[in-house]
């Protein structure tokens, strides 16, 4: 009798969790993920001080100034033109920049999360496990809003994931469209092109002919050849001026190398589960699966982390690391759907970070910039606790978005009001200026002879590294009479060499576009990355 009451009283946790997952089926559990996602979107927008450098230029664009963040000095102090473009676009149509901004960031993020979830869609577990993944990682959570490029790149990557998994189409037609999607991913970064050039070459490698290859390259890549020939004429040069700033310098290569480490270290710290994914992703993909098309898109992924070392990271922490994440739940699918019932714990154990990162996001964040300059740039800009001199958050207690209502039609073009030099919160103060008031931007960001300058570790960088300068934020030392030339239009540079430096870059991005001058000094200006490059050239004769 003891026996029967206690097989009877027996309850089988195996067979309940079987009978409850049987009855789900993952179009409710899409529409449950995509909910708490929603949600998670809603509470945690925000935008970032670079975010509004771009929205400069968008105004100044929209209002007949040009594509410039000073106006009558044409430097792309942006990175994404074509997010910048859509900006720019829609912003024209509202009539508004901020919100705008932040609508455009949920419904691409939205969208990019829907496709890793129909990749993932052949069983409750797999769809699970992808959805919650996305949820687990800070770096994907953090950077679906924050007005920068992330969520255009999250659904194009998504778009091209799908066209890559899809094989039905011939060769030369998927190199062709992989292309087409893969360019306008580049004009999103340009250093996205490390992900797509294995896959690429692949493609190219499938389709066993040369002329076909070349053909699909030529007309897929029409978006970013156009770009690279507009820049060229317009700015004068195929790289934003932010390349220049933050990596044609005079730092040592082994001190970037220092602070890339950093970098992946610090994400270990506070966003553990993006790290893990990827590394899971790619040892799984390159040696457990025989899809050669995974196995291109995974060495993308790994070639692209090497780079994230090899560039000394970003202040902005696990920001580089949210594409390499998303890949990675598009390659970790074909696993998630062989584990099947299999995967239970690890569902549950998904969840778990899940739920970690959602309590995280809920609790406010007292993180300080740390030694090696690396920041929780989301923290430190939404204002959450409701104390903070400035909140960007969409549902901060304090929101405070610059005041922009100075861009009108009527300014003067050629008339510069007022000289400010800026680096930190440039974007933040350059909005709530007005369009003609000049930015000097020591850390190079915005100017395009700083960003050529050599910097100067002898200026105090509090939230800088052991070496004296901080990721993303590596000053140089303004000329002294910079700041007068500006403002009279009269080169009075003290230093010889660096005032016939500004003479030959004044030509070039304020002269007009087709002059036959600037046309000459165009040529010549092409091959001079820096200052050092200048003095050693012809051109100072």
């Amino acid at each position: 009798m003891t026996n029967i009451r206690k097989t009877t009283n027996k309850i089988d946790l195996k067979r309940i969790s079987a009978n409850f997952f049987s009855n789900l089926k993952p179009l409710n559990i899409s529409f449950l993920l995509t909910l708490i996602f929603s949600s998670l979107l809603i509470k945690t927008a925000w935008l970032c001080d670079d975010s509004m450098i771009t929205l400069r230029s968008v105004l100044n664009f929209t209002h007949g100034y040009g594509l410039v963040f000073n106006i009558g000095e044409r430097a792309q102090s942006y990175t994404h033109p074509i997010w910048m473009l859509l900006l720019s676009l829609v912003s024209f149509i509202t009539g508004e920049v901020f919100f705008t901004t932040l609508f455009i960031s949920m419904v691409f993020a939205l969208a990019a999360y829907g496709i890793a979830l129909y990749v993932s869609r052949k069983s409750i577990y797999s769809i699970s496990i992808a959805g919650l993944s996305l949820i687990a990682s800070k770096a994907f959570i953090d950077y679906s809003t924050s007005g920068l490029e992330n969520p255009l790149s999250f659904l194009l990557f998504g778009i091209l994931m799908l066209l890559l998994l899809e094989k039905s189409s011939t060769p030369e037609i998927r190199l062709t469209r992989a292309v087409f999607i893969g360019s306008l991913i580049f004009l999103c970064r340009m250093d996205y092109a490390v992900i797509l050039a294995p896959i690429v070459s692949l493609l190219c490698f499938q389709t066993k002919s040369v002329k076909k290859s070349l053909l699909g390259i030529l007309v897929g890549g029409i978006p970013a050849f156009s770009w690279l020939l507009f820049s060229l004429i317009y700015y004068g040069t195929v790289f934003p001026n932010t390349y220049f700033a933050k990596l044609s310098t005079n730092i040592p290569k082994i001190q970037y190398l220092y602070q890339g480490l950093l970098y992946v270290y610090d994400s270990s710290l506070y966003d553990s589960f993006t790290l893990a994914t990827i590394v899971t992703a790619t040892i799984y993909t390159i040696f457990f699966l025989k899809d050669n098309t995974r196995k291109s898109v995974a060495t993308g992924v790994i070639l692209y982390c090497l780079y994230i070392v090899n560039i000394g990271g970003d202040f902005m922490s696990g920001r580089y690391f949210a594409i390499p994440l998303y890949i990675s739940v598009f390659l970790l699918s074909d696993l998630f759907v062989r584990l099947n019932r299999k995967s239970l714990i690890a569902v549950v154990m998904v969840a778990y970070f899940s739920c970690a990162n959602i309590i995280s996001i809920s609790l406010p964040s007292s993180r300080v910039i740390h030694a090696h300059g690396i920041n929780n740039e989301q923290a430190f800009y939404y204002g959450r606790d409701g104390n903070a001199a400035f909140s960007f958050g969409l549902l901060a207690p304090n929101r405070d978005y610059p005041d922009v209502t100075n861009w009108r039609r009527d300014t003067e073009p050629n008339v510069i009001d007022d000289v400010q030099i800026r680096c930190g919160l440039l974007g933040n103060h350059a909005l709530s200026s007005k369009p003609n008031t000049h930015w000097i931007d020591p850390c190079g960001l915005t100017d395009p002879l700083l960003a050529r300058l050599p910097i100067d570790t002898s200026i105090d960088s509090t939230d800088g590294n052991r070496f004296g300068w901080r990721i993303g934020h590596i000053k140089r030392r303004v000329p002294e009479g910079y700041a007068e030339s500006i403002a009279s239009g009269v080169n009075v540079i003290q230093d010889p060499d660096i005032a016939r430096f500004y003479d030959l870059i004044k030509v070039v991005v304020s002269d007009p576009v087709f002059s036959r001058k600037r046309l000459v000094y165009l040529f010549k200006f092409s091959g001079i990355k820096t200052f050092e490059d200048f003095k050693s050239s012809s051109f100072k004769e």
